[in-house]
């Protein structure tokens, strides 16, 4: 049976590539459409010359080991996926891709990010499997260790683990100043219209229900919040700053109720001072020893006052409600589930913690910054949770007052202007 296309369709093509060609020489405009030019990539990548295949060098890392006495130390439902996938369009011997997932990341490794090439998006192919999952091991391996997430016992482990820690560092300082701008709204900050532009359909669609149930109930709840919320751009600002940040000193006490506050504090009290100990990666608290109150560690083995259930407090200063409970509150009224906390114990320092918020579905995750909530070194399990949710409030606020400002956008078109001329 005859394999040929047919004369015409070579004459077609080459007539085509001739044009194509005499456009780019004479510097006019293109001609060629997007899903000709997919085409005309994708007929390359089939008939390029392969010359001979570079694998990366992986060492003599055990990385597929030390990923899984990571998992073992800081253990969760999912655990560790590695996917086998074949190289398609590769002449024989066949070769491999292998991707990994954990639970810390929403995308698997290698990605774009980590491990992919930048101009075609594929991370490099192996003759042999286990060489692809050592591979994905060690991106997944190398990112954990960029975001501080790696026990330093583990970490000393890998080589140029510090090269990695401070190139992370440094990139998180250049990005913090932008990624902190979202949290306090100005006036100067993007109108209304464009932030209404941005909400999915289902957003609309329940913000419009509850203004057309405020509309049911009277005007008197709505004249009372936007007399509140229209006190000034300046007033929003300064309102949105003090709800984001932790309670603070500021707040007035007696000096009875002070010293029984003050008895009962545990190291991760609400301070500036714990309040900027942080590391780059994401806002994962870091509890220094100068602010624990005590010495650096000596040779000596000691372990911190594990807490109880009650010891760790009953509510906190916020209104005497765990922050926990707030954010399931103002999940509630945002339409959104609640988070749910996953926290881990450290095996190697009894009464530390570690964790960070599991949402039930991608659509949710999708309003917080990658990294939002994760906590480590956290003495006390109850104190790990209102950690997390303590910046989970912050992300919250935001949307809630930015849904606030749409909303009463909206309130001001549907109210129809009162005409004063007969009266």
């Amino acid at each position: 049976m005859s394999s040929s296309l047919g004369a015409n369709v070579y004459s077609d093509i080459l007539q085509w590539v001739n044009m194509q060609q005499q456009l780019e020489i004479t510097g006019q405009s293109s001609t060629m459409t997007t899903a000709q030019r997919k085409a005309v990539k994708d007929l390359h990548q089939l008939i390029k010359p392969r010359g001979p295949v570079t694998e990366p060098e992986l060492g003599r890392q055990d990385w597929i080991g030390l990923l899984n006495r990571y998992r073992q130390a800081k253990p969760v439902s999912t655990g560790i996926v590695f996917t086998d996938e074949p190289v398609e369009d590769h002449p024989a011997p066949l070769r491999w891709h292998c991707y990994c997932q954990i639970a810390e990341h929403t995308q698997s490794f290698p990605n774009a990010a980590r491990g992919c090439d930048p101009d075609t998006g594929l991370p490099p192919s192996f003759a042999k499997k286990q060489t692809a999952k050592h591979y994905a091991a060690k991106c997944a391996v190398e990112w954990l260790v960029t975001q501080g997430l790696m026990p330093l016992k583990l970490a000393g482990e890998i080589p140029g683990a510090a090269a990695l820690r401070a190139g992370a560092a440094s990139s998180s300082k250049t990005t913090s100043t932008t990624a902190s701008r979202p949290l306090s709204i100005s006036s100067n900050s993007s109108s209304p219209e464009a932030k209404r532009q941005k909400m999915t359909t289902s957003e609309m669609d329940q913000l419009s229900s509850m203004i057309k149930m405020e509309q049911g109930l009277g005007r008197s709840t709505t004249t009372t919040t936007d007399d509140t919320d229209m006190a000034g751009a300046s007033s929003s600002t300064t309102e949105m700053k003090r709800q984001s940040l932790p309670d603070t000193p500021a707040t007035a006490h007696t000096p009875q109720q002070h010293q029984e506050q003050k008895s009962r504090m545990n190291p991760l009290s609400s301070s500036p001072q714990n309040s900027s100990a942080s590391n780059s990666s994401g806002g994962t608290p870091v509890v220094a020893p100068s602010e624990l109150g005590t010495s650096p560690p000596t040779n000596t083995k000691t372990h911190p006052k594990v807490p109880s259930e009650a010891e760790e407090g009953e509510g906190n200063e916020n209104g005497g409600r765990r922050l926990t409970a707030q954010v399931a509150d103002l999940c509630k009224a945002l339409g959104l589930g609640a988070p749910r906390y996953e926290v881990t114990a450290d095996p190697e320092r009894p009464g530390y913690f570690s964790g960070h918020p599991v949402f039930h579905s991608m659509l949710e995750a999708g309003h917080f910054p990658h990294g939002t909530g994760y906590v480590e070194n956290v003495i006390g399990k109850n104190n790990a949770k209102e950690e997390i949710a303590k910046r989970v409030l912050v992300v919250l606020r935001r949307i809630k007052h930015e849904r606030d400002m749409i909303k009463r956008e909206i309130m001001a078109d549907l109210v129809p202007a009162v005409d004063c001329t007969n009266e």
